[in-house]
């Protein structure tokens, strides 16, 4: 009998357990509808999205003094870095040796343009272009005082229109000692000056090439070496304060895809591995961007104080501001930057602009084949990354549009 109470109690006390879970099962899948509205502060969440704490990467930057890429300055002291969970050391490099540096993986990312990459792949084809900062408009050709030749506003002058100037003025480069670094940014423009020309470019051009990065070139030229010259923006400071004539500019020739897409590339196994450090460089960038945007003497002030310290350019904020920013170089903000760059119809979309650079290459027997140029320049996915984790309300709007 005591055995059948027992197990009578335990079967009662099992139903009752049993029962208790349904019901309490019951109540914590309630409908979302049952529950009361939480008023919230939407820019409050927004900010503490933006500042939640992320894994901390340190990279080392491969930085050149230009007042362009010396932007990063800007981010450094502003925080941004450190808002998305990086670590930055700036390396001091020359501009034409950075391909070499990340080929020898010595740092994580480097500066550098697309014609820069491009005259390098094939003996250097595991580097790619992950982070775009501005487009290049300033590449000139700057002549000595004393120079015969005419400048191309010197040629409108005369009654010729915009594109016979242009060619006229790159014709008068035939056979002229041209102080510039080879496979560099700035030759690629030599070439594109001769061949609107007219000029054969490996018997007229090439066999007077002094080659020279920027940085020692401009007192070789100062000196008198070389007839012409192709500056860097802290060499063109001081060359046209001393009154160098500017023979033409890149912007004066009206070819499509003339305009250099520039920023920062790293090798291809740092890119695989740490996509996410990509994406967030880019973020950083994009800040800095819309905080000189937003504050440009604070801005400038970092940036030519750094870059005087680098270099003797001798730049004031006023003159970053009145010169250079957003004139010779162009600082595109994301929505533009995809709108330029990113879109087909896009009046620098990056995929034209990198099938010339490539084929110009070919075509001088740099390299010996077009390759598929979206394999080098990962740009378009950083970006779409970008937008996707940092900017999702930009990227609702332009999948829409």
């Amino acid at each position: 009998m005591k055995k059948f109470l027992i197990l009578t109690w335990i079967v009662v006390f099992i139903a009752t357990i049993l029962f208790l879970g349904i019901s309490c099962k019951e109540e914590t899948v309630a409908p979302v509808e049952e529950a009361q509205a939480v008023e919230v502060d939407e820019e409050e969440i927004a900010e503490e999205i933006t500042t939640v704490p992320v894994e901390k990467v340190k990279i080392t930057i491969g930085l050149s003094p230009y007042q362009d890429v010396s932007s990063l300055i800007v981010a450094e002291k502003k925080g941004f870095f450190e808002k998305y969970g990086l670590e930055p050391e700036f390396i001091p490099i020359d501009w034409g040796g950075a391909i070499e540096l990340l080929a020898a993986e010595s740092v994580d990312f480097a500066n550098m343009s697309d014609t820069d990459l491009g005259g390098k792949h094939e003996s250097i084809p595991n580097i790619v272009f992950t982070n775009l900062l501005y487009l290049w408009e300033a590449n000139m050709l700057v002549a000595q005082k004393d120079t015969e030749m005419k400048t191309f506003e010197d040629l409108k002058n005369e009654g010729m229109s915009d594109s016979d100037a242009a060619k006229a003025a790159c014709k008068q480069i035939s056979g002229k000692a041209a102080v510039v670094a080879r496979k560099h940014g700035q030759e690629a423009f030599l070439r594109d000056c001769a061949s609107y020309g007219g000029l054969d470019y490996n018997k007229e051009i090439d066999p007077y090439i002094i080659d020279m990065q920027t940085e020692e070139g401009l007192p070789a030229f100062m000196g008198g070496d070389g007839d012409i010259f192709l500056p860097g923006i802290p060499q063109i400071h001081i060359l046209t304060t001393e009154g160098y004539p500017v023979i033409i500019r890149l912007r004066e020739i009206p070819v499509p895809g003339m305009v250099v897409q520039a920023g920062f590339g790293t090798y291809q196994k740092f890119a695989e591995e740490n996509f996410d450090v990509v994406v967030r460089f880019q973020a950083v960038i994009f800040d800095t961007l819309e905080f000189i945007d937003q504050n440009p003497m604070e801005g400038f002030t970092i940036i030519t104080e750094y870059l005087n310290a680098q270099t003797a350019a001798g730049m004031t904020p006023e003159d970053l501001r009145d010169l250079y920013w957003n004139k010779l170089e162009y600082f595109p903000l994301a929505e533009e930057s995809y709108n330029m760059t990113i879109v087909e119809d896009g009046s620098r979309y990056w995929k034209a602009r990198w099938e010339q650079v490539f084929k110009q290459f070919v075509d001088a027997e740099v390299i010996s084949s077009m390759p598929d140029v979206s394999k080098i320049n990962l740009w378009p996915i950083v970006m779409e990354a970008y937008l996707k984790q940092y900017n999702p309300e930009l990227y609702d709007k332009l999948s829409s549009e």
